[in-house]
């Protein structure tokens, strides 16, 4: 189990108001359970104005005071009212997110010139929930949380984090107030907000993801590593980062189109689109995507493509405004498929259990009308196991969950299954958890992934 650092006072006030106390197990469960409380009128305002429940989670702890400070316990956060400051000073939320600091040592020693950015796909998002007034300063740079399946950064107050397998805006909070609160406020998370496996990520690409934009990168599928060729690397939705590792400041794309399968034409000179000039101008143009492999061909009657030597274009005339133009997520197929029997620290991660899931894919990207084959194989203290069972969760637009049951695995540990074809829009990722079965139940034992609908490339 995690070791926590609390704010010793509130927990121990807390812990006497409370009439049962529960310890948080080892095992986090998929579904919460929870002890039902109302939230302090003294916070509703201010909870209601940042999205109530949706946002910030529902009540975990009664009402509970020391001395003229009240405070309450939301699963994201810790709400205070203090009677006696400035009016405007009454209602906040706490600092929490400084004793994930204390814990883990989030904050890298920097020099005084250089500030934590808010990573700018969260840019919107913190902003919308009052920026550095309620959410604080960021405590870490945005890192890939490999276990959980997610991208991560932390502040001071709240934590914000997005499901690799979630669509684009889907952006959530951190359970920091289920975390700090856990011994004694009788609630458990859902999997997918947890605090666990913080580390401080040396970030030599921030100044990169500033320049590029989520729109151009995508949004990071590893943490930054090192390459048996001593080359620093690190894996986006669209693209891939590199650079020498003594000199991170000299990044440059990947190029990886050839090597994903996409024919090049060598002997010809091909024009760029006049459609996706100003997109390419505005990101540093053929310096920076390469010389194009391709011609701009049609695709489907409404997504045309071009590829240059580290990326591809597509353009979609029916689409308004920015949203005509979206690279290809030659990343996310990169680390699907390029990388699947290599070890890169935060990419593909041993797990510390004894039954380790090892997940393929016959498509990376499926059309709305095609199925997808889902391919396991089950290791057991290095090698085959064969009989296991292990079944797949599939996550659906609408909130909807199907569980599919793999036929046994056969001697090679390995089985596979067919999803039926999935009505969703183009560009939409869908995820799924393919765990381990013991005695017939669903085990904790699980391996996150995802896949796109999509044209395929």
């Amino acid at each position: 189990m995690i070791k926590r650092v609390y704010l010793l006072p509130l927990n121990i006030l807390l812990l006497a108001l409370l009439s049962t106390a529960c310890t948080t197990a080892s095992i986090k469960h998929t579904t919460p359970s929870y002890v039902s409380y109302e939230l302090s009128p003294h916070f509703l305002n201010l909870y209601e104005a940042l999205g109530g429940s949706g946002v910030l989670g529902i009540p975990i702890s009664p009402l509970f005071s020391i001395g003229e400070v009240s405070y309450q316990y939301t699963a994201a956060g810790l709400f205070s009212y203090n009677p006696i400051a400035p009016l405007e000073d009454q209602v906040r939320l706490e600092p929490i997110g400084n004793q994930l600091d204390t814990v883990f040592a989030l904050s890298a020693d920097l020099p005084p010139s250089e500030v934590l950015s808010v990573y700018p796909g969260f840019e919107s998002f913190y902003q919308k929930l009052g920026g550095e007034t309620i959410v604080g300063k960021p405590i870490t740079a945005i890192q890939h949380n490999d276990n959980q399946g997610r991208i991560e950064q932390h502040f001071e107050n709240l934590g914000i984090y997005q499901l690799d397998s979630d669509p684009h805006e889907n952006i959530q909070l951190l359970h920091y107030g289920e975390w700090l609160c856990s011994e004694v406020c009788e609630f458990t998370s859902p999997d997918n907000g947890i605090i666990t496996n913080i580390s401080a990520v040396d970030q030599p690409f921030s100044d990169a993801m500033l320049q590029f934009t989520p729109q151009f990168l995508g949004r990071p599928l590893s943490n930054p590593y090192i390459t048996s060729t001593q080359q620093l690397e690190q894996i986006f939705f669209n693209v891939i980062l590199t650079a020498p590792v003594d000199d991170p400041k000299a990044v440059r794309l990947l190029p990886i189109t050839e090597a994903l399968g996409i024919s090049a034409n060598h002997n010809m000179e091909i024009q760029i689109a006049e459609e996706l000039s100003p997109f390419l101008e505005k990101y540093g143009g053929i310096a920076v995507a390469g010389k194009p492999i391709t011609p701009f061909i049609a695709l489907s009657p409404s997504i045309f493509r071009q590829c240059f030597t580290n990326l591809c274009l597509e353009y979609l005339p029916n689409a308004i405004g920015y949203q005509q133009i979206r690279p290809t997520p030659l990343g996310y197929l990169y680390r699907q498929h390029i990388l699947t029997n290599q070890f890169i620290p935060g990419v593909n991660k041993p797990t510390s259990n004894q039954q380790s899931i090892l997940i393929w894919e016959e498509f990376p990207f499926v059309a709305p009308n095609q199925p997808q084959i889902i391919g396991v194989n089950i290791i057991e203290n290095g090698e085959p196991a064969p009989g296991a069972r292990p079944v797949l969760i599939l996550n659906l637009p609408g909130d909807i969950h199907i569980t599919y049951h793999f036929s046994d695995t056969d001697d090679k540990g390995s089985t596979s299954l067919t999803l039926n074809p999935i009505d969703a829009p183009l560009g939409r990722v869908i995820g799924y958890q393919v765990c381990t079965t013991n005695q017939g139940e669903v085990s904790t034992n699980c391996k996150t992934e995802s896949f796109i609908i999509w044209s395929s490339p």
